[in-house]
């Protein structure tokens, strides 16, 4: 399977793929344009190139499926704000666009939801790349929770509250992250994960 095989499946689901990616296909199809379909398929191109090169073809799956998962959780964790709260975020960052209630109605949660999803589907075809607890699954957690910290410290900066704690636990899970990142990527396939309380702690 090629990657771009990966794509075209994951865009046309049967009637027995799980509802949320129905939904994800379906919001895809009615809002995207060409060219934005073109952009993620030369992208996922890209991918399949470098992880060809190497001898660990997991090695840039792995990579930029992480590169996603980062701006999926650090969506997820500002959808939970306040509209006015986010707008105030937002602006901070100097970020254009208007906050929405709708995570899906994001255009770089899509986006990354589409990536992920595609590329999860190619590892698992070609490398058995899936199961449960497994490297991905760490992923999500571990990432879940640096960005619930990150997002708390903007709340704070932009409300007036002090920060201080957040700015310590971010400072740490910046310097913890990276670490954890790398050694996701010395699992092997369907390798079950055992993650220490302490790392999740927020």
């Amino acid at each position: 399977m090629t990657i771009l095989e990966a794509f075209n499946l994951f865009m046309n689901p049967d009637s027995q793929a799980d509802e949320n990616r129905q939904r994800l296909v379906r919001l895809v199809k009615e809002k995207w344009s060409h060219e934005d379909l073109l952009a993620i398929q030369e992208q996922l191109a890209k991918i399949e190139i470098e992880a060809n090169r190497e001898e660990n073809p997991l090695i840039p799956i792995r990579r930029a499926i992480m590169e996603e998962v980062d701006i999926i959780t650090y969506e997820e964790a500002l959808v939970e704000l306040s509209q006015d709260v986010r707008q105030k975020i937002w602006d901070k960052l100097n970020k254009s666009g208007t906050a929405c209630s709708n995570i899906l109605s994001n255009t770089m949660w899509v986006y990354s939801q589409v990536m992920c999803g595609v590329l999860r589907s190619y590892s698992f075809v070609l490398y058995d790349d899936i199961g449960e607890d497994d490297w991905f699954a760490y992923c999500l957690k571990v990432t879940r929770s640096y960005a619930k910290v990150t997002v708390s410290m903007l709340e704070k900066s932009v409300t007036g509250e002090d920060p201080q704690v957040e700015a310590l636990l971010y400072k740490e899970w910046n310097k913890l992250l990276p670490q954890i990142k790398e050694s996701m990527l010395r699992y092997r396939p369907r390798e079950k994960v055992q993650i220490a309380t302490e790392e999740l702690a927020v």
